[in-house]
């Protein structure tokens, strides 16, 4: 008998461990270090930043990385797509405070002749790079992997976090081909604004105690 209640003793902690697990996986992270891109009219520039300005916790461990993806069509020799990626910025951070949010990629858009380019800049808009977008281009790309601690009773718990977002160069909307990169290049005349056509694509969050 002694040896059946120590059995359920042990099975209720292995149950309510696992289940604050899954409660630290799904609430303490889900919002936490997430991503957003904003139009900033004051240094003429998008800043896509790694959010934790309403957080007194720090981020750690960060490493991060941005590409333009170009998708090239099947040909005679390759029946398959072949993904072209040109690398934009990457950088890494070792701890991130409270109360700040970190840029990982920089940019604007401009119209030089009959093309658009993709302007890599830094966070006060001086231009770093440029790129011509070709209707080849699929996304812009960003991914990025960090570890936090959970809050209050969660502290406990570990999270390394791992992102993948993408800012399409087109989107189907009521069966029309939408050129986002373009309506974007129009939203350069506006005020500061969140832009909310980035998508999260893929998501990992993994804890330890």
């Amino acid at each position: 008998m002694d040896l059946l209640f120590s059995f359920i003793g042990s099975l209720l902690v292995l149950i309510i461990f696992y289940v604050l697990y899954v409660f630290s996986s799904q609430r303490s992270s889900r919002k936490r270090a997430y991503a957003e891109l904003w139009w900033l009219p004051g240094w003429q520039c998008f800043r896509f930043v790694i959010r934790n300005m309403q957080s007194e916790d720090s981020l750690i461990d960060i490493k991060y990385r941005a590409w333009l993806r170009s998708i090239r069509p099947p040909k005679a020799g390759c029946s398959v797509k072949t993904l072209e990626d040109v690398e934009i910025a990457s950088g890494e951070r070792i701890l991130l405070p409270g109360r700040q949010d970190l840029p990982v990629v920089c940019f604007r858009f401009e119209n030089k002749g009959n093309r658009q380019k993709f302007i890599h800049t830094n966070k006060l808009g001086v231009s770093i790079n440029q790129y011509d977008i070709s209707p080849e281009v699929n996304s812009l790309k960003i991914e990025y992997l960090l570890k936090m601690r959970g809050w209050f009773l969660f502290k406990v718990f570990k999270h390394e976090i791992i992102r993948t977002f993408e800012v399409p160069h087109y989107l189907e909307v009521k069966k029309k081909k939408v050129d986002v990169f373009k309506y974007l290049l129009n939203k350069q005349k506006q005020q500061e604004q969140k832009i909310r056509l980035v998508f999260l694509t893929k998501e990992d969050i993994t804890i330890a105690v």
